[in-house]
């Protein structure tokens, strides 16, 4: 038997119909509903985080072509005011993906960021 997956949404609407005639149909219902509002709303456009993160990487990379420069994570921190590593990773990460940027070890085998 081949059934595609149900969304949670499909799965809330199938679980309304399992209850009806139970004695309290009225309140898992009424659950069910919310469930369904919950699951049926999209989340559209940018956090305010990612907005930032987005301004920041656009910023490191004008910086890297203006300069030519290598930048460390460290660099990167300390240069745009970046409060970790883990953040720096994840916004590095996007302009890697992007392929604007380059990630390579350097002598000392700290990773190197670097024009593409």
């Amino acid at each position: 038997m081949n059934m595609e997956k149900m969304t949670n949404v499909q799965m809330f609407e199938a679980l309304k119909e399992l209850v009806k005639g139970d004695a309290r149909e009225a309140e898992f219902t009424a659950f069910l509903d919310k469930r369904i509002e919950i699951a049926s709303k999209k989340r559209t456009g940018e956090t305010k985080v990612q907005k930032e993160n987005k301004e920041v990487a656009g910023r490191i990379y004008d910086y890297m072509v203006e300069t030519g420069a290598e930048l460390t994570g460290a660099d990167i921190m300390k240069e745009f005011g970046v409060a970790s590593s883990q953040k720096v990773v994840g916004i590095m990460k996007g302009l890697v993906a992007e392929g604007k940027v380059t990630k390579d070890k350097n002598a000392d085998k700290k990773t190197v960021y670097k024009v593409a």
